[in-house]
This record gives C-alpha cells, structure tokens and sequence, in this order.
C-alpha cells in the first residue's frame, strides 16, 4: 500500500465517529428449501443464500460471530464446505436454541458496556394463513407474532436489522 493511500485511508477513518460504529454484532441466517406443503415446489437456492449470507457476517464480524440454520443440498454442500460442518437444521427447536444462545452473549457483552447490533435473516418458502404471515421452517411455520415474540423481543441487541426473502411473509 502506497503512503498516499494509507494516509487517505487514516484519515477517512479518523473522519468516522466511532459512536456510529456497533461495537459488536451477531449474525443469526436461517434458510430453509422445503416447504412444508408438498404440493409446493422445493426451492433451489435459498441453502446457497444462506451460505453466502454467513460468508458475508464472517467475512465483516467474524465466523465465531454467525449463527447458520440451513440444510444443504449436495451441490451447497460442496461449494460451503466451510459452513457445511457448522450448520443446523433450520428447525423451530434450533432457532428458538440460537436465540437463547445470542441473548446470553448479548446480554453479557452489553452488561459490559458494549453496543450490540444484531444481524436476523429468514430466506425461504413464506405465506399467509388467516391473516398472518409466516416463513416455513423445517418442521413448523414461524409466524410473524412468533418473529415478534420469540426472536426479535428475546433478543436484548441495542439495534436489529432483520432480513426476510420469502414470498406473501407479510
């Protein structure tokens, strides 16, 4: 790197107020193919989303930072072999385990005085069903007052970005 360039770079990042930059954060990407209606097409891509997803927080938080719940295809298997021994089922048990596991470490980072942001992202099959919107997880719908109560208000995080690439999820 040329000294022109460094200098550039110093000084663009002294010009950054470091209060608007999230001391810590956590990633948690659940994917999922299947739908639960087997009159339903499976999806082809929503796996390789979830992998590209997870490369995207490690590569910005750090792998130890991201949490995956996908079940890869064979094709996902042998392009994500870094996260395809890392992921878990996109299941209703494992999310509900991976945010008891992300409350915790929120709450101890910002018991320290941190600010914590937190990354959600649901890719896969969605619909509505009497009005309420849903995402299809492995072995159960997460409806949208289940994203409401036992994720996003489970979840201590001073700011959450949430992510939801589904079709009629409402």
């Amino acid at each position: 790197m040329s000294l022109a360039i460094l200098a550039l770079t110093v000084s663009l990042a002294a010009a950054v107020p470091q209060a608007s930059l999230p001391v810590r954060a956590h990633a948690l990407v659940v994917t999922n193919n299947r739908s639960l209606d087997l009159s339903r097409p499976d999806l082809h891509y929503a796996d390789d989303d979830g992998a590209k997803y997870a490369d995207l927080f490690a590569e910005n938080l750090g792998e130890g930072r991201v949490t995956l719940l996908t079940e890869f295809d064979a094709e996902t298997r042998a392009l994500a072999p870094r996260w395809a021994g890392r992921a878990r089922p996109p299941t209703l048990e494992n999310v509900r385990g991976a945010v008891d596991e992300l409350s915790r470490a929120i709450a101890a980072e910002k018991a320290s005085g941190e600010h914590v942001e937190l990354y959600v992202v649901f890719a896969g099959h969605g619909d509505i069903d009497h009005g309420q919107g849903y995402v299809e997880l492995q072995d159960g719908k997460l409806t949208a007052r289940g994203l409401e109560d036992d994720v996003i208000r489970k979840l201590p995080a001073d700011r959450i970005h949430l992510l939801l690439d589904s079709c009629n999820s409402y």
